[in-house]
């Protein structure tokens, strides 16, 4: 079980940190997620559905400079988020009651 458990330890070691080995395919989320202008600019809700469905496909990747507490695409602030009616361009902001 020892050795084990050192096994792992290494292979940590060598792949960066235990955060990076949990999301696999971690450049190909930041590509998709944290550096496309769908998932950090865009406002349309078809942006938004999409980069929910990214997010679907890799559960444990999160893009760097989300705040520590963030944990996905839906769980912070993101373009388009709060809107109600037409989406995109012609949506409002929602009123709050």
């Amino acid at each position: 079980m020892k050795g084990a458990s050192a096994v792992v330890l290494c292979c940590l070691a060598l792949t960066g940190t235990a955060e990076s080995a949990a999301c696999r395919g971690q450049q190909r989320f930041d590509i998709m997620m944290c550096e496309s202008h769908l998932c950090t600019e865009c406002t349309l809700e078809y942006c938004t559905t999409e980069c929910q469905k990214i997010q679907l496909d890799f559960p444990d990747c999160r893009c760097e400079n989300w705040a520590a507490e963030r944990v996905s695409y839906s769980g912070g602030d993101f373009e388009g988020k709060g809107k109600y009616g037409d989406v995109g361009d012609y949506s409002r902001q929602a009123v709050e009651s």
